[in-house]
C-alpha cells in the first residue's frame, strides 16, 4: 500500500484506480487540498500540462500581485520567469520579463532587485557570448554589493573579470 492516506470515498479515483488501491506503480501528485492519481498512460500528457501551467504562471501571477497593489512581488515574480526561462535554455523568453522587473525594481526603488536583475541580464548576455554586454550588465550589481558590504561583490567581480578576457571587454 502507498505510504499516501486514500482518498475520501466520496472522491472519484480516475478509471481504472478504485480508492484506496496502491497507487505506487502510477504517479501520484499531492497537493494542500487534494491528491491527484495518474496512471501511467495519463502520465504521458504530463509535459502538456507542465507548458500549460507555465502559460498560466505567466499569465496570472504577476496580475495577481498587481491587483493587490503588490509591486515588488509582481516585479519578483518576472525576475524568477526570467531566471526560469535562462535555466532552460529558452534564452529569448528570458528577456521580456528581466526588461519588466527591471522597469518595476525601477520604479519602486528597489535596489537589491535591480541587482539581482543585473546578474541574470549579464549572465544571459555571457550564454550568449556576448561577453562585452555581460560585463556591462553585471557593473550595477558589483557596484550595489560594494556599497552594501556585501561578500558577493568579490565574486562578481571575478565573474565580470572572466567575461572580459574573453573578449578583451
Amino acid at each position: 500500500m502507498s505510504d499516501a492516506a486514500p482518498l475520501p470515498s466520496t472522491a472519484a479515483a480516475p478509471a481504472g484506480i478504485t480508492v484506496g488501491d496502491d497507487v505506487s506503480y502510477s504517479i501520484l501528485i499531492t497537493g494542500d487540498y487534494n491528491r491527484v492519481y495518474l496512471t501511467p498512460a495519463e502520465a504521458t500528457v504530463l509535459p502538456e500540462v507542465r507548458r500549460r501551467l507555465r502559460i498560466l504562471t505567466v499569465i496570472a501571477a504577476p496580475g495577481l500581485y498587481r491587483a493587490v497593489g503588490d509591486r515588488l512581488g509582481e516585479a519578483n515574480v518576472y525576475l524568477s520567469l526570467g531566471r526560469l526561462s535562462l535555466g532552460r535554455g529558452e534564452l529569448r523568453d528570458a528577456m521580456v520579463p528581466l526588461e519588466q522587473a527591471a522597469h518595476l525594481y525601477e520604479e519602486i526603488g528597489a535596489q537589491a532587485g535591480l541587482a539581482n536583475v543585473s546578474i541574470t541580464l549579464a549572465r544571459l548576455a555571457a550564454v550568449q557570448r556576448d561577453f562585452c554586454t555581460a560585463v556591462e550588465r553585471i557593473q550595477p550589481a558589483i557596484d550595489f554589493a560594494r556599497r552594501i558590504g556585501h561578500p558577493l561583490a568579490e565574486a562578481l567581480e571575478a565573474e565580470q573579470a572572466a567575461w572580459g578576457r574573453q573578449t578583451g571587454c
